[in-house]
């Protein structure tokens, strides 16, 4: 089975190099490659969040700032899975904000058949490629002060208040087209911090952080006029780490802490678009990725029975992802034409842990009171997927794609379905009969029975961890559990266009079903179990190109979200309560966005985004207490663009992030920024 995939992509490969042809197929600029499965984005319900409205918030993690446009506080890096130019295997944190183009949230089931399998949405990332021009520079930077003050507990009689750090990023990148070879080179450094909450005794030497660097590279060339090739890398090491020191007056608690962190990502890829023949086309890339992190803590103790620790692991991961895309363009007659596909995803995947510690107790060695230990964990496993699907169309006013995820993978031994299917569909009532008029009603239903994978992503946050690889993985210590996950999920919406698209207005339903990992509290202590659970949500967004002329360009977007969890089979009168993310009381959290982007007489810019969440569980202690409605202006900016010599600008600004906040809402941690930056095009 090992050699099934090498043997049919070489073919793929040689059938590529070989084949000739005069054109390219017009339609692959607005093919939504999902990761496993492809889509046509005028067919698939989604939400388009340009690169340049994140440029002036200071974020190290790309979901934090997809807030407003998105889930509102419930956009997290466990609430998105996000595939960068069509590949899900690595951080999209290791991509600068200045190397994004745009992010398009895929409101479709077949998104759980590309990593996204429990309540999860679906980022698609694309990079930032050629600009305008033959050639052009650009050179931006922020520098934020941060503080962490915001009420933490009920039952802290005043405000916690943090030590003062600074965040930093600065980006250069520079691009040259000509007809033949077009290419982008940037280098970015980001500086991100946690501040520490003052409290009694403690004293922090060197606050929470993590320095980051990034070089990205794009290059794309024409081989002749049935062939374009692609590559791309990305490099980033990143380093981190803290030291504390905590006097109590109780000396038992007396420490003294110090932790470093270093990480570094190395991300490759490869990619063939061919024409073979009139209205065949092929898409083959090839991804590697390889990341290290390593991890020293330190703890010395005093009036404790240990009095010193040390603390090491190193994790290695080494990827590949080949992917293979051929697509038959048939029409059958002016109004009706046929597009079958086959596409091949194989995934290899081999991760190790290794460990080490010693403690040394008070007034002895480690032959007299103190031990040591060390430990190594390997995993490895490989994907093998075939997906035929079918599209049908007509009249660019209706579409139809249907298809079955094969699963050709060794499972070890686990119960899984080997064949997924999924349908999407879409139809523009309006234009169905006005095709060419400005107004366009868009119905959208799909359907997919959904598998969890084992996606497994290089992580910058946490450098030490130990990835589940579903049913691929062979130490039952990782994954005990091989019961079968085959679940289905549904999605149906609309979206009504006026005015070219001026204004958009949507409206999404969607129920999951899913396995999922669930912490019960008991009186035996706390139970793990896996259980399957249902996600409904009813997701509504509204996009308005407010004004667009010379003197004033205002465009804004609301979006707000209904989201349900229910565990099957368990009461909402169930004395143990789930811990802490599954709520029993059977009611829905209201949580979203407003964000503004204002150029107003070609020079004055500004920006306002606000979330707000209605209904939302308030945990104390991983108990679902209360729930609270909380609102906070969470990024504002203005700024002022100044024209240079040559066509260039430079445009500077002040930025607050979390500015004004309510307070009451203690699970949602965040900091507050208050900074400047610029931007200059060259």
């Amino acid at each position: 089975m090992r050699t099934a995939p090498s043997l049919l992509l070489a073919a793929v490969s040689m059938l590529v190099l070989s084949q000739k042809s005069t054109a390219q197929d017009s339609t692959s600029s607005s093919t939504l490659t999902l990761g496993r499965v492809t889509l046509q984005k005028e067919y698939t319900q989604s939400i388009t969040i340009k690169g340049t409205d994140l440029e002036r918030m200071p974020f190290a993690s790309l979901s934090e700032a997809l807030q407003a446009w998105s889930l509102g506080y419930l956009s997290t890096d466990n609430n998105i899975i996000f595939a960068v130019d069509g590949v899900i295997i690595n951080d999209v944190n290791v991509y600068s904000k200045y190397d994004i183009e745009e992010v398009v949230l895929v409101q479709n089931a077949v998104s759980t058949l590309n990593g996204a399998t429990t309540s999860q949405v679906l980022a698609l990332v694309k990079t930032r490629r050629r600009g305008l021009g033959s050639s052009g520079l650009t050179v931006a930077g922020q520098s934020y002060q941060v503080r962490a003050d915001r009420k933490q507990h009920p039952n802290l009689p005043t405000d916690a208040t943090s030590t003062i750090n600074y965040f930093h990023t600065y980006h250069v990148g520079g691009y040259y087209n000509s007809r033949s070879v077009q290419f982008n080179v940037s280098a970015n450094y980001l500086r991100d911090v946690s501040p520490f909450l003052a409290s009694p005794g403690v004293q922090v030497i060197k606050p929470m952080s993590n320095d980051r660097l990034g070089i990205n590279g794009w290059l794309q060339a024409q081989l002749g006029r049935a062939h374009e090739l692609t590559f791309r890398i990305n490099a980033t090491p990143q380093f981190g780490g803290f030291e504390e020191r905590i006097d109590r007056t109780n000396p038992v608690w007396n420490y003294f802490n110090t932790r470093k962190d270093r990480i570094s990502i190395v991300n490759p890829s490869l990619g063939l678009r061919s024409s073979l023949a009139k209205g065949l086309t092929n898409e083959f890339t090839v991804v590697y990725a390889t990341g290290t992190g390593k991890v020293d803590v330190e703890t010395e103790q005093k009036g404790a029975a240990i009095s010193y620790y040390k603390g090491h692991s190193t994790t290695k991961a080494n990827q590949w992802v080949v992917m293979d895309n051929v697509t038959y363009h048939a029409p059958l007659n002016k109004d009706w034409s046929l597009n079958p596909s086959l596409s091949l995803f194989y995934r290899h995947v081999q991760h190790e842990i290794t460990s080490s510690s010693s403690t040394q107790a008070p007034g002895g060695g480690l032959g007299g009171g103190g031990s040591l230990s060390s430990s190594t964990t390997k995993q490895k496993g490989a994907i093998f997927l075939l997906t035929p699907s079918i599209n049908l169309y007509y009249r660019k006013s209706f579409n139809l794609q249907a298809g079955v995820q094969t699963n050709l993978s060794k499972t070890n031994g686990a119960q899984i379905n080997k064949v997924l299917p999924f349908a999407t569909t879409s139809i523009d009532v309006v234009k169905l009969f006005r095709p060419q008029g400005t107004t366009s009603l868009q119905l959208f239903g799909s359907i997919g029975q959904a598998d969890n994978l084992g996606d497994y992503r290089l992580n910058l946050e946490t450098t030490v961890y130990i990835p589940t690889f579903g049913y691929l993985t062979y130490l039952p210590a990782i994954a005990p559990f091989q019961r079968k996950q085959s679940l289905w999920n549904w999605h149906t919406g609309t979206r009504l266009g006026l005015w070219n698209g001026r204004l958009t207005a949507n409206y999404a339903y969607e129920s999951r079903s899913y396995v999922g990992i669930l912490f019960l509290s008991g009186p035996q202590g706390p139970l793990v179990t896996f259980e399957e659970l249902l996600s409904q949500s009813h997701n509504l967004n509204l996009q308005w190109q407010v004004m667009n002329n010379q003197s004033l360009n205002w465009r804004t977007s609301v979006s707000a979200v209904a989201t349900q969890h229910q565990v099957k089979g368990l009461q909402p009168t169930t004395p143990t309560p789930p811990n802490p993310a599954i709520s029993l009381d059977n009611k829905s959290t209201w949580t979203g966005g407003w964000a503004n982007r204002v150029i107003a007489f070609q020079r004055l810019t500004a920006g306002i985004d606000v979330l707000y969440a209605f209904n939302q569980p308030n945990y104390v202690l991983g108990l679902d207490m209360e729930r609270k409605d909380v609102v906070s202006l969470a990024n504002v900016y203005v700024g002022y663009v100044f024209s240079l010599k040559g066509a260039s600008t430079l445009e500077c600004y002040a930025n607050s992030r979390n500015p004004a906040q309510d307070k009451d809402l203690n699970n949602i941690a965040s900091y507050k920024y208050y900074g400047l930056g610029f931007k200059a095009t060259l």
